[in-house]
């Protein structure tokens, strides 16, 4: 008996090696079939079968030990009326049976294999099955064993060693990173056969994630274990070992520039107020990018970054960080032109050129100027055009020549909608400010997707875009991810206006998939008890056209009275067009006030609130609200840029009937500006306006706190004009602080950053006041408070915050005071 195996990377010699020939053989003249003894046709055959196969003994790959003896499988023999062989001729295969195998089935091997009872037996037809089998990436080993079959001919075994599967995965000393993160970076998976290769990529994946969070020491080898036939577990052995912090940063090669600029324009930093310290390798690459930048623009255009290495401490727990630097000449600009343009103008493309002639090299500049190019040309269709900056230097003098290929003029041929799961597509179609078969336009795809992301349906709104054919025309596809638009919410809350209080919400912003949001909620404590309805049609037969109503029964425990509101209103509102992301509303509202269980009455109190005690309640207000509002942040949770203006105009009484009459307007304005980093500046003002001939005292604006008049640092409705604070004649005391004021004005700064996301951080400083009068509102009379706060967004209870403001202003001096909310927006 004899075998052949295979490995992949051993193929069956096709000679015979030297030592296995006869040194005097002499050529023998075949015989005649019919002639054969059984035992000289026997013989004939092995010796045949030698010639053909070669060697008969080849080493093949270690199978599993752990592996039992596996049944084995027949495949019926061939016709039995097959020709006797001869001596000379090639055995026929009698049977092709498979042995070995566990999870795969027999008959996969077999028909694999490929070769059939009857044939001719081939040496070469046997290497090239060999490797089909191996090709199917099912085995490890691959053994063929031929012996002589019963009534002449060859029976053929193939015995396989299958590659295991991975039936577990485990992660042995992960402690600062979760397992299900670490799962996530593995190519790897359970059930998957086992490939010791990708083990090993897997584990530098792992050491890299590692490294992303400062952990550069960490080790991760992959383990493997049987636990049953054909199945292992894999363990990867991690030693994460301490964070490396950057415990210096020397710089060599440098003579212009102080080593101490050059290490503050990296990403890396060692430990300080601001920066963590912690040494991440995957940052080489940005801090070699930034230090090249950092020198080329400010004139030396051949400056280069070499190498940074990263040179351990003694005690292993940080790095030195040695920097390589190459300064070279300083240059300064010469000539500046513009050839091969003709969509964009000369003069256009020349005043959106930063640079200057006769300025300082600056590569900054350069790569604005290309941005910038690059989106005029793009205003215009022109999406594949290429712009070379193609520079001449001549001593210190560099002459740059814009050199334009502006290939042609781009059309949507087809605009799709991809990742909408709930939202029907025609509701983010009526957002589109682009067509099939428009002229591309930056700008209109730009507002495109900033209005699909606006409706608040989506956690991220992406395009892409493919040629179409031959030709310079695009298809764009809008692709959304969906995010939760419903609330089905029970639970307490708490803020320094409504106290703690048990609420129950169920709404949807997005209802049915139409975009329409419908809202319930009903809410009770010791200070508040709220129902409320709204309901908001977006676009109204199809048209931008917004309708709503708004019912409601609400009930406030005020600090000298109980407030309730009954009643309803209707909305009606749609998009201007000028100035641009401008919307106009007109509103009507019909309510019922009532005010009551007032404070014992006091001596020295106001007068009003004798007045309000005799009052006849309920007090019916009708009133129309004209309202104008511009929003284009780029963001409608955590702006970077951008501004909301809202102005109202409520107007009470008069021909449109109720007890009271009188105006009220307010104007509010924030804008966002990013900073440096991920800071950004918010700044808010808010002034309003009181009038008419009967205002009421429960209209006027009571700054502080939470109150819809914000100003923290304060309690709420703390802030009153100073005429209306009412004062113990003797002690000096404070007793109230009643009515409002009838002119009110608010500033505020804020920097927000974000801190993990979703959680922001926030530093502000705000001042505010309430006059009896516009004529008395006096900007050094602000009442001013500084602070720290942080915003959580939680699906289906939205932004949780916490602020705690040191008021500067306060009658009581100075101190602090928490603002804490749940469930609304500050």
């Amino acid at each position: 008996m004899r075998f052949i195996s295979q490995t992949p990377r051993r193929s069956v010699p096709r000679g015979i090696p030297r030592r296995d020939r006869p040194r005097h053989a002499a050529p023998q003249r075949p015989a005649p079939r019919h002639a054969a003894p059984p035992l000289r046709a026997l013989s004939l055959l092995l010796v045949g079968g030698r010639l053909i196969l070669g060697s008969g003994s080849i080493a093949h790959a270690q199978s599993p030990d752990s592996l039992a003896a596996p049944p084995v499988a027949a495949v019926p023999t061939g016709s039995d009326a097959a020709a006797p062989e001869s001596a000379s001729a090639a055995p026929a295969l009698r049977s092709v049976t498979a042995a070995g195998f566990v999870n795969v089935d027999s008959l996969v091997v077999i028909r694999t294999f490929a070769l059939r009872p009857g044939q001719l037996y081939d040496a070469k037809e046997v290497r090239g099955a060999v490797r089909r089998l191996f090709a199917t990436g099912l085995f490890t080993d691959v053994t063929v064993t031929d012996t002589p079959a019963e009534g002449g001919g060859v029976a053929l075994v193939v015995r396989v060693a299958e590659r295991p599967h991975v039936k577990e995965i485990l992660f042995r000393g992960a402690k600062k990173i979760e397992e299900t993160t670490l799962k996530g970076k593995l190519t790897v998976v359970e059930g998957q056969l086992l490939d010791a290769g990708t083990l090993e990529v897997d584990a530098r994946k792992i050491e890299a994630a590692y490294e992303e969070q400062g952990y550069a020491h960490a080790k991760v080898a992959p383990r493997t274990e049987t636990i049953g036939a054909g199945a292992v577990r894999v363990t990867y052995e991690i030693t994460e070992g301490p964070k490396v912090k950057v415990r210096g940063i020397e710089i060599h090669g440098n003579h212009d520039f102080p080593s101490k600029a050059l290490a503050k324009a990296m990403k890396s930093r060692t430990p300080g107020f601001l920066a963590s310290g912690t040494w991440k390798p995957a940052q080489r690459e940005q801090d070699e990018a930034a230090l090249r930048l950092h020198m080329r623009s400010r004139g030396y255009k051949d400056a280069d970054t070499d190498s940074i290495v990263a040179a351990d401490t003694p005690d292993g727990s940080g790095v030195i960080l040695h920097v390589y630097v190459r300064e070279g000449p300083r240059y300064r600009f010469g000539n500046l032109s513009w050839h091969g343009n003709t969509a964009v103008s000369t003069p256009t493309l020349m005043l959106v050129t930063v640079p200057k002639t006769g300025g300082t090299y600056n590569e900054a500049q350069l790569q604005k100027t290309l941005e910038h190019a690059y989106t005029a040309y793009q205003e215009q269709g022109y999406l594949f055009l290429s712009i070379d900056p193609k520079m001449t230097d001549l001593d210190s003098i560099v002459d740059v020549d814009f050199q334009v290929q502006e290939g042609a003029r781009s059309r949507i041929k087809d605009l799709a909608i991809a990742g909408n799961t709930r939202t029907k597509e025609n509701v983010i179609r009526r957002e589109a400010k682009v067509f099939p078969g428009d002229v591309f336009r930056r700008s209109a795809l730009m507002r495109t997707q900033r209005d699909i992301f606006g409706l608040g349906f989506f956690q991220d709104v992406n395009v892409d875009y493919e040629p179409s054919g031959d030709s310079a025309d695009i298809n764009l596809t809008l692709k959304v991810q969906e995010k939760q638009t419903g609330t089905a919410s029970a639970g307490a809350g708490f803020s320094s206006q409504s106290g703690l209080t048990g609420f129950l919400e169920l709404g949807h912003n997005n209802l049915f998939g139409n975009g329409q949001s419908i809202n319930i909620r009903l809410e009770r404590g010791g200070k508040r008890n709220d129902f409320q309805l709204s309901f908001t049609e977006p676009w109204f037969h199809d048209t931008p056209l917004t309708i709503g109503f708004d019912i409601f029964n609400t009930r406030r425990n005020l600090d000298f009275y109980d407030r309730k509101d009954v009643g309803g209103g209707i909305r009606l509102g749609r998009p201007l067009r000028w100035p641009d992301y401008t919307r106009g509303t007109i509103s009507y509202d019909l309510r019922d006030v009532t005010l009551s269980d007032f404070i014992a009455a006091r001596a020295g109190e106001p007068s009003n609130l004798k007045t309000l005690r005799e009052t006849k309640w309920p007090r019916r207000v009708s009133s129309v609200t004209l309202a104008f509002s511009r929003i284009s942040t780029d963001n409608p949770f955590y702006p970077s840029r951008g501004s909301r203006i809202l102005w109202s105009n409520e107007i009470a009484g008069g021909l449109l009937g109720g007890v009271e009459s009188f105006y009220k307007e307010t104007v509010e304005n924030k804008t966002y500006t990013r900073l440096g980093g991920p800071f950004v500046l918010m700044l808010r003002g808010k002034a309003g306006f009181l009038g008419g001939p009967q205002v009421p005292d429960y209209e006027r604006f009571r700054l502080g706190g939470t109150t819809v008049d914000y100003l923290r640092g304060y309690p709420d409705y703390y802030i009153v004009p100073r005429a209306n604070i009412a004062r113990d004649s003797i002690s000096g005391e404070v007793l109230d602080r009643y009515p409002g004021g009838k002119t009110m004005l608010i500033l505020t700064g804020e920097l927000q950053f974000p801190i993990a996301d979703p959680l922001h951080g926030l530093l502000f400083f705000e001042g505010g006041n309430a006059w009896n009068s516009t004529r008395e509102l006096d900007l050094g009379d602000l009442r001013k408070s500084i602070g720290f706060g942080v915003r959580l967004e939680v699906p289906a209870l939205g932004r949780i915050g916490f602020d705690l403001g040191y008021g500067l202003d306060r009658e009581d001096g100075g101190q602090w005071e928490p603002h804490f909310q749940l469930g609304n927006t500050f």
